[in-house]
C-alpha cells in the first residue's frame, strides 16, 4: 500500500492551482429574519465567552483580562449607525485582524461602514427604528471554550511558502497530493481510495479528476470523500495527516502492497503527523461561519415540531389544521387570488403567491438543541381590522430534521394532510419517495444490492418487485433524461456496503433507464450491471422472470396481468414479492389482452410454474387470454381475481392472500396505502418489496373509501385492528386516509 502511494505521487502531474488565500469563513445569508430572531441570536453570541479571559479569539493573548465583548467567541456587527455603536475601525477590534467577504466587499478591522454591537438591548432599539438593517455574526472559533489548542501534532496552514517545516504542512500541498492520488497515471484511471475532492465550492475530483478543474483562490476547507464512504474535512489549524499511512475505521494501519479495490475500500482515515521532536505548540482555533441576517419587521411565530408532526405519531389535529391552512393556498387558481387562514386566534388574508414564496424560501437549519424550519415572511391583512397589515414568519423547531423536511414537502403540495398515528413516506417527487421507502426498509449497509427502474415506467417497477425482494435490495428510480440523481446515488451508497464487483440490476430498456445510468453505477460503485429488458413491457417482465429462475429464486406460482393493468400489478406486487423459506418469490408476467404466441408459452412453461393467477377482469385479460394461460402445460391450477374496477380487484387480492395465515388468523400485520390513480401509480411502484417486508397488503386509494374497502376493517376481517399503517407518496386522498384513521382509531 505505502509503496503504491509513493509511486502514484511520483508519477502523477501536479494539479493546477491558484495560490490560495484562505477565507476566514463561509458566509450564510438569512433573508427576512424577524427582529426578535436576530436580537436573540446576537444576545446568545455576545454571552458566549472564552474560558480564558485574556484572549480575543483572533490569535492574541494579553497580560490582563480583556473587555467582555472582545472576549466573546463572536463578533456581532450591524451596517447601520446608532445607539453609540462604533465603526469597526474605531472600535475595540481596531488593529485585531479578521476578515470575511460579503456582497462583493471585504469586511475587516479596517471597515468604517459596519459597527460593532456591544449590547443586544441596544441592537433591538436600533432595529426597531430601522428594520432595513443587516446584522452579521462572525464566529471566531472555539474548541470547548478555548481559543487555542496545545498540540504536539503538526497543523495545516494555508500556503506552502513560509510554513514551519517542523510543525506545519500546507493545505495547498494536500490538495495536490489528493488530486494526484485520484489521477494516478492517467485521467481515465479509476481512483484509489480518493473518491471526491472538494476545495471551497469547487469539485476537483468526482470519481475521476476533472482535468480543467482549478482550486479557487478563496476557500477555507478541503473536503475528502473516501471510497469507503467516509468524509474528512481539513482546515487551517486542523491536524496534518499522513496520506501514506491509511487506516481502517477502527484505527488499524493498512500496510503491504495489496492494492485490490476491496482493500482500498476499507480506508477510513489516516495516521496523524507529529511535530519534529514532539514539540508542543499553541495553535489558534480556526474561525467558523459568518451568518448575515437581512432584518424584516416580521412577527416571529414559533411552533414546536412535536405539536405538528412526528414520523412515529403522524400529524396532530392542530398540526394538520396549521399545515392544511397553508396548503389551501396551493389550490387557488391564480397567483393573486386570496384566501384566509387562522393562527393564534386571529384571522388573516393573503395571496397564493405570498404563501407559496414563503414556503419556497423555507430552510432547515441546525441549532444548538436540534433543528428549525424557517419559512419566508408572509405579508398578511388582519381580517378583523381592515387595512392593517403585518409580516408573519413561521418557525418550527424540533429534534428531527427528517420530520421537518416532511412538513416542508407537504406544504408544497395541494393535497391535505391527515391527523393520525400512521407513517407517511413521501418526497418532493417520485424519485425522492423511492428514497424514503428505501430508508424506512433498510438500515445503513444492510442491502445486498439495488434494483433500478425508470421513473416514468409503470410496469417495469411492478414486475421488478419480486426481483428486488429476492435480492434483498431497494428499488430506486432513474430519470429517463438525467439518470440517477445525486440523492439517489447517495442512497445507494448508504444502503449498501462495498458493492464492488457485485451485480446491480436495471429493469427496463434505454428509453426508460438511459445508458448513462450504467456508467454512473460502474464509475461510482465498480459494479457489474445486468439490464433486464425486452422490446416491450411484456418481454421485459419475461426477462425478469427468467432472471429469477437463473438465480434460483422463482417459486411455483406466477401472476399474470394485462398490458394495461398497472393497477392490478400494483395490487399483487406485494404478494409476488413475498419470500418463502427458500427465498423464492413469484414472477409477475405482463401479457397482451388476448394471450401470447407459442414461443412465449414455451418460455413460461420453462419457469416451472404450476399455480397461476390472472389479476384483473376481461377488459384486461380476455377469455382468450385466460385460455392461453391455461394452455401452458405445467400450470395445473388457474384462478382469476377481479372486481368491477381496480379498487374492487384490489380488495379481492387482499382477501385472497391476507385473510388467513394458515392458523385461522389474518396474515396481514399492517397495511400500505398508495394512490390508485393512473398518474400516481409510478409514485408508489417501489412499494411492492417494501410491503412484502412489512407483511402488509398494498391497498389502492381512490378519492374516497369504497364499501368493499371499508369491509376490510370489519371485525375479524383482514385489517381489523392492524394499526401499522404506512402511506406511500404524498398524493393519497385526504378523505381516504381520514377514513382509515377513523376505522382503526389511529
Amino acid at each position: 500500500m505505502k509503496k503504491q502511494i509513493a509511486v502514484l505521487m511520483a508519477a502523477a502531474t501536479a494539479v493546477t492551482t491558484v495560490a490560495p488565500v484562505i477565507a476566514s469563513a463561509d458566509v450564510n445569508e438569512h433573508k427576512d429574519a424577524a427582529i426578535s430572531t436576530v436580537v436573540d441570536k446576537a444576545k446568545k453570541a455576545l454571552a458566549e465567552r472564552y474560558t480564558d479571559k485574556k484572549v480575543d479569539g483572533l490569535g492574541n493573548s494579553y497580560a490582563n483580562d480583556v473587555d467582555e465583548v472582545l472576549n466573546s467567541r463572536y463578533i456581532v456587527l450591524v451596517n447601520k449607525a446608532g445607539q453609540g455603536f462604533k465603526a469597526v475601525n474605531a472600535s475595540i477590534y481596531q488593529g485585531r485582524k479578521f476578515s470575511f467577504m460579503y456582497d462583493g466587499a471585504t469586511i475587516s478591522e479596517t471597515t468604517n461602514n459596519w459597527y460593532v454591537v456591544d449590547s443586544a438591548v441596544k441592537l433591538a432599539k436600533l432595529l426597531e427604528a430601522d428594520p432595513t438593517a443587516k446584522v452579521a455574526i462572525y464566529d471566531k472559533g472555539s474548541d470547548k471554550g478555548a481559543a487555542f489548542k496545545t498540540t504536539t501534532k503538526k497543523h495545516y496552514v494555508a500556503k506552502e511558502a513560509g510554513k514551519d517545516e517542523k510543525t506545519q504542512a500546507s493545505l495547498e500541498k494536500l490538495i495536490t497530493d489528493l488530486v494526484n492520488l485520484a489521477k494516478a497515471n492517467s485521467a481515465d484511471t479509476k481512483p484509489t481510495f480518493v473518491q471526491r475532492v472538494k476545495v471551497g465550492d469547487k469539485v476537483l475530483v468526482e470519481d475521476k479528476v476533472k482535468t480543467t478543474a482549478v482550486a479557487p483562490a478563496d476557500y477555507d476547507t478541503v473536503e475528502l470523500k473516501l471510497a469507503s464512504g467516509e468524509n474528512l474535512t481539513f482546515k487551517v489549524s486542523s491536524t496534518v495527516v499522513d496520506l501514506e499511512k491509511p487506516m481502517t475505521k477502527d484505527g488499524q494501519l493498512i500496510t503491504g502492497n495489496n492494492n485490490a479495490q476491496n482493500v482500498l475500500d476499507t480506508v477510513a482515515k489516516f495516521d496523524e503527523v507529529a511535530n519534529e521532536d514532539n514539540k508542543s505548540v499553541n495553535v489558534d482555533i480556526p474561525s467558523g461561519d459568518v451568518d448575515v441576517y437581512l432584518v424584516s419587521d416580521a412577527e416571529k411565530a414559533t411552533i414546536k415540531l412535536e405539536n405538528v408532526f412526528t414520523k412515529e405519531g403522524g400529524y396532530t389535529e392542530k398540526g394538520a389544521d396549521f399545515v392544511n391552512n397553508l396548503i389551501n393556498f396551493n389550490k387557488l387558481a391564480n397567483d393573486n387570488d386570496k384566501a384566509r387562514f387562522n393562527f393564534g386566534g386571529y384571522n388573516y388574508e393573503t395571496t397564493k403567491k405570498k404563501v407559496q414564496d414563503a414556503v419556497k424560501a423555507g430552510k432547515i437549519a441546525k441549532t444548538a438543541d436540534g433543528f428549525e424550519l424557517t419559512l419566508g415572511v408572509i405579508n398578511v391583512e388582519d381580517v378583523n381590522d381592515k387595512g392593517q397589515t403585518k409580516n408573519i414568519q413561521f418557525v418550527i423547531k424540533g429534534k428531527t430534521q427528517a420530520d421537518l423536511n416532511t412538513v416542508l414537502v407537504d406544504l408544497g403540495k395541494s393535497i391535505d394532510v391527515v391527523a393520525g398515528h400512521f407513517t407517511k413516506l413521501s418526497g418532493v417527487n417520485r424519485y425522492a419517495t423511492a428514497i424514503e421507502v428505501s430508508k424506512d426498509q433498510f438500515e445503513k449497509g444492510t442491502a445486498d444490492t439495488v434494483v433500478i427502474v425508470g421513473g416514468m415506467a409503470k410496469f417495469d417497477g411492478l414486475s421488478a418487485a419480486p426481483l428486488a425482494a429476492s435480492q434483498n435490495a431497494p428499488m430506486l428510480l432513474a430519470s429517463p433524461k438525467t439518470g440517477l440523481s445525486q440523492d439517489t446515488l447517495d442512497e445507494i451508497g448508504r444502503v449498501t456496503k462495498n458493492l464492488s464487483k457485485k451485480t446491480v440490476y436495471i429493469v427496463g430498456g434505454e428509453n426508460s433507464v438511459p445508458a448513462s445510468v450504467e456508467k454512473q453505477l460502474k464509475d461510482k460503485f465498480d459494479v457489474v450491471v445486468v439490464r433486464l429488458a425486452g422490446l416491450d413491457r411484456t418481454a421485459t417482465s419475461l426477462e425478469v422472470a427468467k432472471r429469477l429462475k437463473y438465480n434460483g429464486h422463482n417459486g411455483t406460482t406466477a401472476f399474470f396481468v394485462g398490458a394495461n393493468g398497472a393497477a392490478d400489478a400494483m395490487s399483487v406486487s406485494a404478494v409476488a414479492a413475498k419470500k418463502d423459506a427458500g427465498n423464492k418469490v413469484s414472477p409477475i408476467l405482463v401479457m397482451k389482452k388476448d394471450g401470447f404466441d407459442r414461443s412465449t408459452r414455451e418460455l413460461i412453461n420453462g419457469l416451472n410454474v404450476n399455480t397461476a393467477y390472472i389479476v384483473g377482469g376481461s377488459d384486461s385479460v380476455s377469455s382468450a387470454g385466460y385460455k392461453a394461460v391455461k394452455s401452458v402445460p405445467g400450470i395445473a391450477t388457474l384462478s382469476r381475481l377481479s372486481g368491477d374496477d381496480r379498487y374492487a380487484t384490489n380488495v379481492e387480492v387482499v382477501n385472497e392472500f391476507y385473510l388467513h395465515d394458515g392458523n385461522g388468523k389474518p396474515a396481514a400485520e399492517g397495511a400500505i396505502f398508495a394512490s390508485g390513480a393512473n398518474q400516481y401509480l409510478v409514485d408508489a411502484q417501489t412499494s411492492g418489496a417494501y410491503a412484502a417486508f412489512k407483511k402488509a397488503p398494498i391497498v389502492l386509494a381512490g378519492s374516497k373509501m369504497t364499501a368493499d374497502q371499508a369491509s376490510l376493517f370489519k371485525k375479524n376481517a383482514v385489517l381489523d385492528g392492524k394499526k401499522a399503517v404506512v402511506q406511500v407518496g404524498g398524493v393519497v386522498a385526504a378523505d381516504f386516509m381520514k377514513a382509515v384513521v377513523e376505522k382503526l382509531g389511529l
